[in-house]
């Protein structure tokens, strides 16, 4: 399916739908500075509790990065920035019922924190890797600035409604502004420009796709294509020092390694010194090779020859 709303540009839209959810992550972080009083004037809980709870979101926020990365892979952008932002909105509309310190703790700081948590810079890099080919400085600048941006117009608007209204209207509205964001990521934010036949901004048309990897992010794999080395015990090294026996497709016919012997050689394996140096074997003439074997298989002698006898 192909959008023409920004024409080719589809990226434009995506990144404004990206520039609006980071607003609101930083919007929703910024929400229990603001409700630190009225909280305290309703339930009577110290500031010490408000921050405690604000605390762990802040601390959840920055440990869920990874782990949201990770998610993106398998599962999809759309799917994570989705739930998201659903956990964002329920926890804090649940927030509106609550009646004690550990209900504050588990709606502002481990639920939304999870969820402020997966709409971060890690959201920002993937739409850029993945939607710009030109231009991504530029657009990572406006994503790091939409944090500071919500900061700013969330702080002072929801100030003002906390002093008329009281604090319930600023959780409602935060709430409501989080569940109206995802109908908008779910219609108008594509995996990746091919779902919709378009290129990533600043590249050509015959820009190639990538095969999508739902592996997982976490799990750490062995990507050398090196083989590995064998240890194994050499008999005729040195005070039994173990040596290394090379992998079998690298061994060649007349070369000689350390610690190994080839057949028919009267010599026997070069000790090894911890060194990687190969020995050239040349073939020696038929006389010697006789000589040798018959001086090696000849009966020695007792007697000693003495030069008095007569």
């Amino acid at each position: 399916m192909q959008r023409s709303f920004f024409g080719r540009h589809y990226a434009l839209a995506v990144v404004a739908i990206i520039f609006v959810a980071l607003l609101a992550a930083a919007g929703l972080r910024s929400t229990p500075g603001v409700l630190m009083v009225p909280w305290g004037q309703a339930f009577g809980w110290s500031r010490q509790t408000v921050s405690f709870a604000a605390a762990v979101g802040i601390f959840l926020f920055g440990l869920t990065g990874p782990f949201a990365a990770a998610a993106m892979q398998r599962f999809g952008i759309r799917a994570t920035v989705i739930t998201a932002l659903t956990m964002m909105s329920l926890s804090t509309a649940a927030s509106l019922f609550m009646k004690e310190p550990w209900q504050l703790v588990l709606t502002w700081g481990v639920v939304s924190g999870i969820g402020s948590g997966c709409i971060t810079n890690v959201l920002s890099a993937t739409i850029v890797n993945r939607w710009f080919v030109t231009n991504r400085g530029l657009v990572m600048g406006l994503f790091a600035a939409s944090t500071s941006t919500g900061t700013l117009i969330f702080i002072p608007v929801l100030s003002a409604i906390s002093l008329d209204h009281g604090w319930k209207p600023v959780v409602f509205c935060v709430a409501l502004f989080m569940a109206l964001l995802v109908p908008l990521v779910f219609v108008a934010l594509p995996e990746e420009p091919a779902d919709i036949g378009a290129v990533p901004f600043g590249a050509d048309a015959d820009h190639p796709t990538l095969p999508r990897d739902r592996s997982n992010g976490l799990r750490v794999r062995e990507t050398s294509s090196r083989p590995r080395r064998a240890f194994r015990w050499s008999p005729s090294a040195r005070k039994n020092r173990p040596c290394m026996k090379p992998p079998p497709e690298t061994k060649r016919p007349g070369i000689e390694r350390p610690g190994t012997r080839q057949p028919g050689s009267s010599r026997p394996g070069v000790k090894p010194l911890g060194l990687t140096t190969t020995r050239i074997r040349t073939a020696r003439p038929p006389q010697f090779r006789r000589r040798a074997a018959g001086r090696s298989t000849r009966p020695r002698s007792n007697h000693v020859t003495r030069f008095d006898e007569p």
